[in-house]
């Protein structure tokens, strides 16, 4: 067992997880409807501009009453102020913990995420567990910080 997989295991022992699945009610195994993923990695002004989008879309979801995990905007802050490294290895535990929570697989449709390839490891995470997977499109404000329209990929934007 790695260093990594063993602190995971502590941890998850601390925050009451078994093995076979969150100590919950058996119709609600999941944590959060979905986990958000989206491309991260660039400049610090890049970092900042998607954690800026993340935290939109993550508040759009909210907003219609559903229960998101979205690592991006949840670490970036985090990591600045405390000088932890951001990049994908760092966080590659959390973000497979926080997929295993969650029923749905979001990928935020900003930034070409294809070109991420911490993006497609979690997909294919979140593939083998057999988990939904969905886009989120997006149309773009007149500046990073919004407003902007969300919508989900399939659907007609601009639907209540």
């Amino acid at each position: 067992t790695s260093r990594s997989t063993e602190k995971l295991s502590r941890r998850a022992a601390f925050l009451g997880v078994k093995r076979n699945g969150w100590l919950m009610p058996e119709d609600r195994r999941t944590m959060f409807d979905g986990y958000l993923a989206q491309r991260y990695t660039g400049t610090d002004l890049e970092q900042a501009e998607r954690c800026q989008v993340g935290e939109a879309c993550a508040a759009w979801l909210f907003r219609q009453g559903l229960m998101v995990y979205a690592p991006i905007p949840s670490w970036h802050h985090i990591a600045r102020a405390h000088h932890i490294n951001g990049d994908y290895v760092t966080f590659a535990a959390l973000n497979r913990a926080g997929i295993e929570a969650c029923r749905e697989f979001w990928i935020l449709d900003y930034d070409e995420p294809g070109k991420s390839a911490g993006v497609q490891d979690e997909r294919q995470i979140a593939k083998d567990a057999g988990k939904i997977d969905r886009l989120i499109g997006i149309y773009l404000g007149v500046a990073a910080s919004g407003p902007h329209i969300f919508y989900w990929l399939g659907e007609a934007p601009f639907q209540t």
